[in-house]
């Protein structure tokens, strides 16, 4: 018979999602739970827009990466990298659904031209205002998802190098919290 694997099944890519959807903006709003309860088939992926489901399909049709709101913006909106770079400013900067909406004229003058139907548009747009809150850079999420597998890969496969190297990276003095949840997980495991 065919074996199988107790545990789920994640590609890296998605390792580097899950990253950047655990903080505080995507598990607040219900993005990371989304994010699961596609993954698991739970809850279906929303198609919105040919364009858009092309950007968004590896991330179950969610914007999770700012990446994807500048191509959205260049691709759907028809925005040159002069302006796509004032929305990565918006973004970086946090400076809100305010700021955001001044670019709404422009953003449907171009979905408009690429034959986007205005309600689907304003969808798409609010995905973006609302994933603008927290979307994560690719590359950082990246960098943190190979760390945290490296790190997990080595706590389940070299234990006891692991602790030691946690705890001596872990200063008693400054972290006394840390350094006794790291002692607790030791001796658990």
């Amino acid at each position: 018979g065919v074996q199988t694997c107790a545990l789920p099944i994640y590609t890296f890519l998605e390792i580097a999602d899950i990253t950047a959807l655990a903080r505080p903006g995507p598990l607040h709003n219900g993005a990371a739970s989304l994010y699961a309860d596609i993954k698991w088939g739970d809850e279906q992926v929303t198609l919105v827009h040919p364009m858009y489901d092309a950007i968004c399909a590896a991330t179950y049709n969610l914007i999770v990466y700012q990446e994807q709101i500048l191509k959205i913006v260049t691709e759907i909106g028809g925005f040159d990298w002069t302006a796509a770079s004032h929305i990565r400013r918006i973004i970086s900067k946090k400076l809100g659904q305010e700021a955001f909406n001044r670019e709404w004229g422009r953003f449907w003058k171009g979905a408009k031209s690429n034959g986007v139907p205005k309600d689907t548009a304003h969808t798409i747009w609010m995905n973006m205002i609302t994933s603008g809150t927290y979307a994560f850079n690719f590359a950082h999420s990246v960098a943190y998802g190979m760390l945290a597998y490296w790190t997990g890969w080595l706590k389940a496969h070299h234990p006891q190098e692991f602790y030691a190297a946690s705890l001596l990276n872990t200063k008693v003095e400054k972290k006394k919290n840390k350094h006794h949840e790291l002692m607790r997980d030791a001796s658990m495991h």
